[in-house]
């Protein structure tokens, strides 16, 4: 169908559940499809040492590029940011 042809849809929470089926509908429908989802758990906040941070880091970038594996042929782009280390008195001390 080509009911969305030449529009774009803009998914929040995108990577599961209603996002994930609304993102696949309206790909279906002919729509280019910007998926975007955030967790917060699991370690993206710095902390001391950066262990936990760096491998949560590297899980989003690997589960990004693997939603976008699985859903580039439905015409669908995943993206993921991923600032770097913000200056503020935590990671001073």
């Amino acid at each position: 169908m080509d009911r969305l042809k030449n529009k774009v849809a803009i998914v929040t929470g995108g990577a599961s559940g209603m996002g994930k089926s609304e993102s696949s509908r309206f790909a279906s429908e002919g729509a280019k499809v910007v998926v975007a989802d955030l967790n917060l758990e699991g370690g993206l906040v710095a902390q001391k040492g950066g262990a936990a941070y760096t491998a949560a880091k590297h899980g989003v970038v690997g589960y990004t590029k693997h939603l976008a594996a699985v859903y580039s042929s439905k015409g669908i782009k995943v993206n993921a940011i991923a600032p770097g280390t913000i200056q503020t008195p935590i990671t001073e001390e």
